[in-house]
């Protein structure tokens, strides 16, 4: 079953224990800030990756906007995995709420191309 969340529902979420985080974005937008303890898994390597995941563990999906997160969610819904949350809204939203983020820099500090 998957289950929409809002980014605070999302932080109560990842404070429990055995939650899996599954960040769903490009390499690219993981690296310039991602959830803390999140696991990068592009959506397009979700089905590779399937395998190694525990049916009945908690996982929170997020993306950019909550679009691919959605996909992931129903995708692993539909393999029987029963505790699936997906975050509405995606890092946007998160970002917005103002909560924390791993790996961002500030923009001067990015690398200009």
């Amino acid at each position: 079953m998957c289950r929409n969340v809002t980014p605070f529902e999302a932080q109560r979420l990842i404070n429990q224990p055995d939650i899996l985080i599954l960040d769903v974005r490009t390499p690219q937008e993981y690296n310039s800030g991602h959830i803390p303890g999140a696991k990068l898994v592009p959506l397009q390597y979700l089905p590779y990756i399937v395998g190694q995941l525990n049916r009945n563990q908690k996982i929170l999906v997020y993306c950019r906007s909550g679009s691919r997160s959605l996909q992931a969610c129903l995708y692993l819904s539909r393999l029987g995995f029963t505790n699936v949350y997906n975050m509405q809204g995606g890092i946007i939203a998160w970002k917005s709420a103002g909560l924390r983020l791993a790996g961002e820099y500030p923009i001067y500090a990015r690398k200009l191309i």
